[in-house]
């Protein structure tokens, strides 16, 4: 493998330049760029020489606001390994690390992994949805009768504890940033004051254009009425309003959901991996 420059960075306009290349797989990495994300992140590139208008190949984020950091590195090319086996020449006790499937040997072998599986990135196109916020298709087990939905609110900073309570039972060990109630972008629906459905935000940034929905959960006992779909067709709706494009994680064996989002005209982009690396063992 040849060998690349490596270096840190935080120019967000360099950065931004390169993730324009495909504003899709890199929207995590656009959407840290905004203020509201970015005192939490460090940034490494790779490029073919030292020289500083040399073009970036390859970049890796370092999204240290919980407990367990994010590590993202989404290009395919040799740099991108370059990059993976510097940050991970001494790795950190543990981490969330988000990578593409040519690279796994690399992850592998920095320590104990806990796959977490392959998730497609999909991105939204309302013209390929086939349905709106005022006209949802219901599917239910034991008939196709229409029923009524509650109404989606939008959720504030005050309803952590709804939100947890959901999370810990339909969505175990989901990633959200609190401070994403404060956007006015998380949408809900309760029954008899219990939050049944939820769609967040994971980035959203009107400055770079970007917004991933996230931690989107139905309660077990609430699944197959639309409500999943009611509060994220809310959330497309309002983000709409603000940003071009629009994306979201699921998992590659989540048939059930795939389906709902192509339904509101999510299409996939491209597959990579998640995993939980624990640093410092060999395999």
């Amino acid at each position: 493998m040849r060998s690349f420059t490596i270096s840190e960075t935080r120019d967000k306009s360099l950065l931004a330049r390169f993730f324009a290349s495909d504003q899709t797989l890199y929207v995590y990495l656009l959407g840290d760029l905004d203020p509201f994300f970015f005192e939490n992140t460090s940034w490494h590139i790779a490029r073919k020489n030292a020289q500083t208008d040399s073009p970036i190949e390859a970049s890796l984020l370092n999204y240290h606001a919980f407990s367990t950091p994010v590590i993202i590195g989404l290009e395919e090319n040799d740099a991108q390994a370059a990059l993976w086996k510097e940050a991970l020449s001494a790795p950190p006790a543990r981490a969330h690390i988000h990578y593409r499937k040519v690279h796994e040997h690399i992850i592998t072998g920095a320590g104990d992994i806990h796959p977490i599986g392959s998730h497609f990135r999909m991105a939204w196109n309302p013209d390929l949805a086939q349905t709106s916020a005022d006209d949802i298709d219901h599917e239910h087990d034991n008939d196709n009768e229409e029923t009524d939905l509650e109404e989606v609110v939008t959720l504030s900073p005050g309803d952590i504890g709804s939100i947890r309570e959901l999370h810990k039972c339909a969505y175990d060990g989901a990633y959200f940033d609190e401070r994403l109630l404060e956007t006015g972008l998380c949408f809900g629906v309760f029954r008899e004051k219990q939050l049944v459905a939820f769609s967040g935000c994971h980035v959203y940034s009107k400055e770079y254009d970007v917004a991933a929905l996230g931690a989107i959960a139905t309660h077990p006992q609430f699944r197959n009425q639309g409500l999943g779909a009611k509060v994220c067709l809310r959330a497309l709706k309002e983000l709409q309003k603000a940003v071009g494009c629009i994306c979201l994680n699921v998992h590659s064996e989540n048939h059930a959901a795939i389906k709902i989002y192509k339904h509101l005209g999510f299409q996939i982009h491209c597959e990579y991996e998640e995993t939980i690396l624990i640093g410092g063992t060999s395999n």
